[in-house]
């Protein structure tokens, strides 16, 4: 509950009332007004932005490492015998490595974490409140 003192944070001008509150409490996402939702609506898909970044940064890399990889293999290919067991050792290990590197890729990519899926469950539920009021 909070203590208003009039002329500070209450103000009345031209028979509208303005309520100046500096309260950090969440309200629940029904009570917010309309342009409240579209500001909440876009600081959360700014939110699930940042997040992605955050999951898929180091991509680059891994993908970088997977080629390089896949590159020595071919080199020593092209350069020794095949039948060598050095050639087959390494060969087998840089395989394996350029395929988990591929793989830890791909799931970084496809998978959102807790935190993007609470985002996107948030925007599904604003979205709904601004298609009922009408204002999508």
């Amino acid at each position: 509950m909070n203590d208003f003192q009039a002329g500070r944070d209450i103000t009345i001008k031209d028979s509208k009332i303005t309520v100046n509150s500096t309260s950090n409490e969440i309200k629940p996402i029904g009570l917010l007004t309309t342009p409240e939702l579209f500001e909440e609506k876009k600081h959360r898909e700014q939110l699930c932005h940042e997040e992605k970044q955050r999951r898929t940064k180091h991509l680059p890399k891994l993908i970088s490492f997977s080629c390089c990889c896949l590159i020595i293999v071919l080199g020593l290919q092209k350069f020794t015998d095949p039948s060598n067991p050095v050639f087959l050792t390494i060969s087998v290990l840089s395989s394996i490595a350029s395929m988990g590197s591929f793989w830890i890729a791909g799931k970084a990519w496809t998978e959102k974490s807790e935190f993007e899926l609470r985002q996107l469950e948030v925007l599904k539920e604003i979205n709904m409140i601004l298609r009922e009021r009408r204002a999508l």
